[in-house]
């Protein structure tokens, strides 16, 4: 993937928006974008909604939602999931309450227990014992809309990608093209000339865009023998996984004011059990 983030000549603090040299400075941050296959792991568009009056469909045992594509962090499929935050520094786990009062959803490793359990791609809440039909239920949760994930830079800090993997499993359907893009953050760039909190095009280059499997297996300049299935069908991979690399001989560096986007162009997920990219980066302190 060689998205550029340059912009000539320099940038506020007077560095380049991208400059090339020897790999340097601390940590290995891995950073994973959510399943492009699957919505209910679309976080970072993600809408908030808080007590919203769950609807009785007449059983007094099963509850729907406004919204479908709730985004789910309890059930193993976004890496780190259970120390994620929205912006506002609110959980995305969903919180349930009858008459106010809390209760739990069940535990997936257990598979028992608990008080309800959630459909997350049709939004229903479906109770394991019957409710009054006077209870009032009441659901804190996100729901997805669009398909974009942000590779985030801490204010002050250059990250640096040394290498990006794409990860799929087979079979796989793809459905839509694939976009890596860079964006600026404009009230840095170009203070006062658009809505605070505006992120503008990256000027300095076009999107990196995977229209098919074969764009994908041509531009990796690696690939790895296919992961076959493992680990059994809770916590394991339940189909084999392929994996193309594109190793970065020399550093591309994101500055604080901009970030990396992933997304699908038109939001229609892959049909299959997972497909994810990955990058692997390192980062440094502006001085």
């Amino acid at each position: 993937m060689s998205v550029s983030l340059k912009k000539s000549p320099t940038a506020p603090d007077g560095k380049p928006y991208t400059v090339n040299y020897p790999t340097k400075g601390s940590g290995k941050p891995t950073h994973i974008t959510h399943r492009l296959n699957d919505k209910t792991t679309w976080f970072a568009n993600s809408v908030y909604v808080e007590d919203e009056v769950a609807t009785d469909t007449g059983d007094h045992l099963t509850y729907d939602l406004v919204n479908d594509f709730v985004i789910d962090t309890y059930h193993w499929k976004l890496f780190g999931e259970r120390y994620m935050l929205d912006s506002l520094g609110r959980t995305y786990r969903v919180a349930v309450t009858v008459n106010d009062v809390a209760k739990t959803e069940q535990d997936p490793h257990l598979a028992s227990g608990g008080d309800y359990t959630i459909n997350y791609v049709t939004g229903a809440i479906t109770f394991l014992s019957v409710l009054d039909g006077s209870d009032v239920v009441k659901v804190t949760y996100h729901y997805a809309t669009t398909s974009e994930w942000y590779l985030p830079v801490p204010y002050g800090k250059i990250l640096q990608i040394v290498k990006v993997q794409a990860q799929f499993s087979n079979p796989i359907d793809q459905k839509d093209a694939v976009v890596f893009s860079g964006e600026l953050n404009a009230d840095i760039v170009a203070p006062g000339s658009f809505p605070p909190g505006t992120w503008i095009p990256d000027p300095t280059g076009d999107p990196v865009i995977y229209n098919t499997m074969y764009d994908f297996i041509g531009e990796a300049d690696t690939n790895f023998p296919e992961i076959p299935t493992m680990g059994g069908t809770t916590r394991g991979l339940t189909s084999p996984v392929h994996t193309y690399m594109w190793n970065y001989t020399s550093m591309t560096e994101i500055p604080f004011y901009a970030r990396m986007v992933v997304k699908l162009e038109h939001d229609i997920p892959f049909v299959g059990d997972y497909v994810t990219a990955a990058f692997y980066t390192l980062s440094e302190t502006v001085t």
